[in-house]
């Protein structure tokens, strides 16, 4: 019984250092890689479509404008609060603002090019959505 437990044992800890083994070697592939292959300056720029930021941002940018058509509809029909100080302009400041930062991380999240090859340049992204209305 007790050589059972023992084998067993000697076991896991083969099998826990063939598994350090190899993520030891496969860092030091990707280091190797990035050596090779050095991230530019500009790219660090662009953010990834898949990335948690992203889709938690787009959560909330959901919920922002599920508060514009209704505060929209709101104001339309009573009148909107004109005093500096009130919490309607300061949310709606907030609104403004959430849609600038729209803009922005659309402009530079990577576009997937019709899943072919991901473009990495302001100018045609620019482009793009210029004719895509």
């Amino acid at each position: 019984m007790r050589v059972k437990i023992h084998e067993q044992k000697m076991k896991d800890k083969k099998e826990k250092g063939e598994k350090i083994v190899s993520l030891v070697n496969e860092y030091e592939q990707k280091k190797e890689e990035r050596k090779e292959n050095p991230i530019k300056c500009k790219d660090r720029f662009w953010l990834d479509p898949r990335d948690k930021f992203l889709s938690t941002f787009d959560t909330f940018m959901l919920l922002i404008v599920a508060y514009s058509c209704f505060s929209a509809a709101y104001f339309t029909a009573f009148d909107f609060p004109t005093e500096r100080d009130s919490v309607a302009m300061l949310l709606e400041h907030i609104v403004l603002g959430s849609f600038f930062l729209d803009i922005a991380f659309n402009f530079i999240r990577i576009p997937e090019n019709d899943g072919i090859d991901k473009i990495r340049d302001h100018s045609t992204v620019a482009k793009k959505y210029m004719k895509s209305g």
